[in-house]
């Protein structure tokens, strides 16, 4: 009801557009994946350090949490009850996973990773970094982003590279 609200569709002329609230915060989220995806590869790139790279690319993730968060909060609650919201929700969340299973991959190969299971590692730590957007920014957006994303580019560097408080 709230979606026809915010709308000039009739509830009929929804459904000749969407199938239902899932496909349509579906089709919201496509291009915000994308564009995410898009930010977060070029702050990447911007950069040689590890830490830099990981401090770069939270900022643009805390970004979109802060801009698209009740959406994606919205995503998230609805993904425990309901089959086509998991979905949704999956392939919105698992391409970061998998982009960072494969780094991990790499720096092990390169030797300056050791001991890690990508796939937990990766899934454990991208979970937190969802659990800390929710938590710290999505309702707030007055909230500086900083701290907390310099908290968990530390994290990450340590995780994957050691304990080294300046890492690689």
């Amino acid at each position: 009801m709230a979606v026809m609200e915010r709308t000039t569709l009739s509830r009929k002329s929804f459904y000749v557009y969407f199938r239902d609230r899932h496909d349509l915060i579906a089709r919201l989220l496509e291009p915000l994946r994308a564009e995410l995806s898009a930010r977060i590869e070029a702050a990447r790139a911007a950069h040689d350090s590890p830490r830099d790279q990981y401090r770069a690319m939270f900022t643009e993730g805390a970004r979109a949490y802060v801009e698209h968060g009740p959406l994606l909060r919205a995503l998230r609650e609805s993904s425990a009850r309901d089959d086509d919201a998991r979905r949704v929700w999956h392939d919105f969340t698992e391409p970061p996973i998998t982009k960072s299973v494969e780094r991990i991959r790499e720096e092990t190969k390169a030797g300056r990773s050791h001991g890690l299971d990508a796939e937990v590692v990766a899934r454990a730590l991208i979970t937190m970094n969802q659990a800390c957007f929710f938590d710290q920014l999505v309702d707030d957006p007055s909230v500086d982003p900083k701290p907390l994303v310099e908290a968990l580019a530390e994290i990450w560097t340590r995780t994957i590279y050691g304990d080294s408080p300046t890492g690689p």
